[in-house]
């Protein structure tokens, strides 16, 4: 119950702290969020590109519902984290022991500060990247 609360609350911290530069980022300015919708007109823009499969720059209806069964492919591929083909508990423990050992550096078992802020350094870094694929 301890390694999931640990896990839970980093991937919260971790998700709020990303989501908006992953998006397009946005900066405060008079208590409002710019930038916000650039970044994601950026996101839809290449998820367009990536769904127009003959490239005429137009998007059919058998286009776009290929492109969401590959989405929907990738999306269960990934919450079925231990591949048996449903996904369940078992999924979610073993997604929380992949980001809990991730956590751990050392893997002694438990998250020290040091790890817990490297670790998130090493989100940050990652989440600065521009965005790959999206389906």
């Amino acid at each position: 119950m301890r390694k999931t609360a640990i896990v839970v609350a980093a991937l919260v911290g971790a998700s709020a702290a990303f989501a908006m530069p992953r998006m397009g980022g946005g900066q405060m300015m008079g208590g409002h969020m710019m930038g916000w919708h650039h970044g994601m007109h950026g996101h839809w823009m290449h998820w367009l590109k990536k769904a127009d499969a003959n490239g005429d720059g137009k998007v059919t209806k058998e286009e776009f519902m290929q492109a969401a069964k590959r989405y929907a492919e990738k999306k269960f591929s990934w919450l079925d984290a231990n591949g048996d083909g449903v996904i369940d508990e078992k999924d979610r423990e073993a997604r929380i022991d992949k980001h809990f050992d991730a956590m751990d550096a050392n893997h002694d078992g438990k998250i020290t500060r040091e790890e817990w802020r490297a670790f998130h350094k090493k989100m940050h870094e990652m989440h600065k990247k521009p965005m790959k694929g999206g389906m």
